[in-house]
């Protein structure tokens, strides 16, 4: 079974953010060099916490990647100031597997945002997987892993995490909508960042197996705030 959509959709028309662009490759960075440490720590300590959601969380290239995106915010957004905001420019969309990003697989629009202090809100809509995630033929299920990790961006500090699987079983269906609250620790001056990773079970020959074949294994940043 094989979802109807195009594979090259832009993961743009499901942002809320309509400026979106795609993720690019970011060979060099012009940020400022007193931003480098910072953005390299945020990284390293962003991707422990989201680790349960990275297929190669060793790869170097990707680390590298991750943290030139947060330098790249960090020269576009003057995130000193003391306000909040959403879909951060160039981590939004950022894709922890470049074999298969996720924009190409998922259009599913999970909404993750602040209710108070220390409180976030996950929000999933109703929606029919067939219709809303690629998969290779003869896909039974897909097994998702949304996970939400905050760090203090001045000095690095991870404030906490939050791991949320998913088994969704791949057919026309449609799913209910799901809503909880998320307490996890977000002083002033935190990077907030969801990622979500696919993995494919298929029928091969009457038997599930999951597929482990690097280009099956899409993953990457779902929503991003500095708070």
């Amino acid at each position: 079974m094989k979802t109807n959509f195009p594979r090259n959709f832009r993961y743009a028309d499901i942002l809320e953010d309509e400026t979106y662009q795609e993720p690019t490759r970011l060979p060099s960075t012009n940020a400022k060099k007193s931003d480098h440490p910072v953005a390299i720590k945020a990284a390293q300590t962003l991707r422990e916490l989201l680790q349960p959601s990275l297929p190669f969380p060793n790869n170097k290239k990707m680390q590298d990647d991750f943290a030139k995106v947060i330098m790249k915010w960090m020269k576009t957004q003057s995130w000193k100031a003391k306000y909040p905001a959403v879909n951060l420019s160039f981590i939004h969309g950022f894709s922890f597997n470049e074999r298969i990003p996720l924009y190409q697989c998922w259009r599913l629009k999970v909404s993750i945002t602040k209710k108070r202090n220390n409180l976030l809100q996950l929000e999933i809509p109703a929606f029919v997987p067939t219709d809303t995630i690629w998969a290779p033929d003869n896909t039974q299920s897909i097994e998702c892993i949304i996970s939400i990790a905050s760090c203090t961006l001045k000095n690095g500090a991870p404030n906490g995490h939050v791991i949320f699987p998913m088994s969704i079983p791949y057919n026309s269906g449609e799913l209910s909508s799901y809503q909880k609250d998320i307490p996890i620790s977000t002083p002033e001056g935190s990077l907030v960042i969801a990622a979500a990773s696919i993995n494919y079970i298929v029928s091969e020959r009457g038997i599930a197996l999951e597929k482990s074949e690097p280009e099956l294994l899409p993953s990457g940043v779902i929503s991003s705030m500095y708070i």
